[in-house]
C-alpha cells in the first residue's frame, strides 16, 4: 500500500475507535499507537511549451481506430486542450455535460459551497468541444459505463499521446499548467 494510501486508512481508523470510545464501546484508542507512514511526495511539474507543442502534434499522427475513427485525433485534442485550459481533473472532464459550456465559458460549481461559477475558455477550445460529433448528453463519454471506466480509457489515450510525442507525463501535468499559466498571467499584469 503507498504511504499516502496507509495514512488515509490509518486515519480512518483513529477515527472509528474515537467514535468506540465516545461510544462506550471500547476505554482506548489503540489505533495512536500505530505510527503513521512518512509519504514523501514528489510533485508534478507543468508542461513546457516545447512539450505541449509535441504533444498537440501528437494528437494529428493518434491512431485513427475504434468507435470515433477518423474523428479519433481531434477528439484527443479536444480533451487535451479542455485540460490544458481549464484545470479540471480527468475525471471532470471526461464526464463533462454538452449542457456546461455556454458560448466560451464553462459553467462549474465550487467544491465547498456548491456556488456556481464561470469558467472562460478559450474561443477555440470552446469551438473544438462544440465541432465534436453530438452524440449525447456528454463530450467525451457515452454515458453509459461507469465513470471510472471512462477515465481509464482517457487515460490510456492520454499515455499514447505522451509515448507519440515522446514525452513523460499524465493527466495532472495538464492542471499544473494551467495553474502557473493562470499565476504568471496575474503576475504580468500586476506588475508595472
Amino acid at each position: 500500500m503507498a504511504p499516502v494510501s496507509a495514512r488515509k486508512k490509518l486515519e480512518r481508523l483513529r477515527t472509528f475507535f474515537k467514535f468506540c470510545i465516545e461510544s462506550g464501546w471500547a476505554l482506548e484508542n489503540l489505533a495512536r499507537l500505530i505510527k503513521p507512514p512518512l509519504a514523501r511526495s514528489t510533485p508534478t511539474l507543468p508542461s513546457t511549451d516545447s512539450e505541449i507543442e509535441k504533444i498537440l502534434w501528437a494528437t494529428e499522427v493518434y491512431p485513427n481506430k475504434g468507435i470515433y475513427a477518423l474523428d479519433r485525433g481531434r477528439r484527443v485534442r479536444a480533451f487535451i486542450n479542455l485540460l490544458r485550459y481549464s484545470g479540471l481533473r480527468i475525471r471532470d472532464a471526461a464526464t463533462l455535460s454538452r449542457d456546461k459550456l455556454h458560448e466560451n465559458k464553462l459553467l462549474l460549481y465550487t467544491q465547498k459551497t456548491g456556488q456556481p461559477a464561470w469558467l472562460p475558455l478559450p474561443r477555440k477550445v470552446a469551438k473544438e468541444l462544440e465541432e465534436l460529433n453530438a452524440r449525447g448528453k456528454y463530450f467525451f463519454w457515452s454515458g453509459l459505463g461507469l465513470e471510472k471506466s471512462t477515465v481509464a480509457d482517457w487515460q490510456r489515450s492520454l499515455a499514447k499521446v505522451f509515448e507519440l510525442a515522446g514525452i513523460e507525463g499524465h493527466a495532472h501535468r495538464f492542471r499544473d499548467t494551467f495553474s502557473v499559466n493562470l499565476l504568471l498571467c496575474t503576475v504580468n499584469e500586476a506588475t508595472p
